[in-house]
């Protein structure tokens, strides 16, 4: 449903008769046409869709062998979602171990340096890391 300029009606309420402008006519031209399109499109979906369910009422089978490669081929996909997804948790596992064995060495040397009173850590630091 289009709704057109009608200058009775804006004089009504307040709006002049020639208070149309080049883009609004523009504008419902392309409305107009729009409309047109989608409309004709929508019948051919429309008849699309009733051939396709007179073929799948005819073949059943086919109908439910696709509905069947269908249920693989997502199969397939959420197969390989998982192990990547695995794959992704083992990285981090990985990573996390290995960051707590830094730490632990860390916290060991620092204890050993506070235990053996060198206050001037950075150096004795950059000297144990040398090594």
């Amino acid at each position: 449903m289009f709704l057109h300029y009608n200058s009775r009606l804006a004089c009504v309420f307040g709006a002049s008769a020639g208070s149309a402008t080049g883009a609004d006519v523009s504008d419902r031209r392309r409305e107009k046409h729009h409309g047109i399109f989608s409309r004709i499109g929508r019948l051919f979906r429309g008849f699309l869709g009733l051939f396709i369910s007179g073929i799948e009422a005819r073949n059943p089978q086919a109908l439910m062998e696709a509905a069947r490669q269908e249920f693989r081929d997502k199969m397939a996909q959420y197969n390989l979602a998982l192990a990547r997804m695995a794959g992704v948790a083992e990285r981090l596992k990985t990573q996390i171990k290995g960051k707590t064995t830094r730490a632990q060495d860390l916290e060991r040397r620092i204890l050993a340096n506070h235990r053996a009173g060198i206050w001037n850590w950075p150096a004795a630091w950059r000297a144990n890391c040398r090594s």
